[in-house]
């Protein structure tokens, strides 16, 4: 399970908004120390084997499995699968959810743009990364010759990933997981507004639509009297690399910035 945490400087009891939130799963085993499952088909027999074993255990009452019985009881969480490596892997999951009477929020790999009608149909919302690729250099042959073509439109069409989606009427919220400097969150985004991401859709990927996700948007992801007072003052728009961030209020707490 997840747990739902404001990210300020704080003791536990106060940041813990929620302690379980959401129920999660991936196609990785994680921290896991058992061998197996080694592989992908292996990962997928397991967890449909644990549906199954829940299904059955909620229809008898002579075995008593603590497991499984929490297992079922995360079920009525909302439901995000890690999907990660490539397009194809959402789909895999959202089969997979479908098989079981699950409809996942699937996180993918920022290159859903290239099979977008299929991921569409499955009506799952989505978690993307905005990791875009660096340019490859090609200005040595014998460097060029490594780059795939794939992996060059990749790079070409990667920022116009979540307009297509949009586009789509793909509900998706925004994450900077994999970016391996977080700070880099802002440049990533002003790539996908000049590839024509409005900057109100980015905003609500970025706040509400994360709260609505877990159930909390009563609470959290917009500015409204009542909620819980989270909020940047900034000197422009949050979607330019450049911009200087004066203010950042988490739980109606200032933590000022030096200019």
């Amino acid at each position: 399970t997840g747990a739902l945490v404001a990210l300020r400087d704080a003791k536990e009891n106060e940041v813990i908004l929620k302690e379980k939130a959401s129920s999660h799963f991936s196609f990785d085993k994680g921290s896991s120390r058992m061998d197996n499952p080694s592989s992908l088909m292996g990962s997928i027999a397991l967890i449909k084997q644990t549906y199954l074993n829940a299904n059955w255990y909620k229809k008898q009452d002579e075995l008593v499995d603590l497991s499984l019985s929490a297992f079922n009881e995360n079920r009525s969480l909302p439901q995000f699968f890690e999907a990660g490596r490539d397009k194809l892997f959402v789909l895999r999951a959202d089969q997979l959810g479908d098989e079981m009477g699950v409809q996942y929020i699937i996180k993918g790999a920022g290159d859903e743009y290239q099979r977008i009608d299929e991921i569409k149909a499955t009506n799952a919302t989505l978690i993307v990364p905005v990791n875009f690729p660096d340019a490859y250099d090609v200005e040595d042959p014998f460097n060029a010759i490594n780059v795939g073509y794939d992996d060059m439109k990749h790079w070409e069409f990667a920022a116009h990933n979540l307009k297509m989606l949009n586009d789509k009427g793909i509900t998706f919220a925004i994450t900077s997981d994999d970016l391996k400097d977080a700070s880099k969150l802002s440049a990533m985004l002003e790539k996908a507004v000049e590839a024509g991401l409005s900057e109100d859709v980015a905003l609500k990927a970025l706040t509400y639509t994360p709260a609505q996700l877990l159930n909390v948007q009563n609470d959290l992801g917009s500015l409204t009297n009542g909620k819980v007072a989270n909020f940047i003052v900034t000197d422009g728009s949050p979607f330019k690399k450049d911009t200087k961030i004066y203010q950042n209020w988490v739980q109606g707490k200032k933590h000022e910035f030096t200019a």
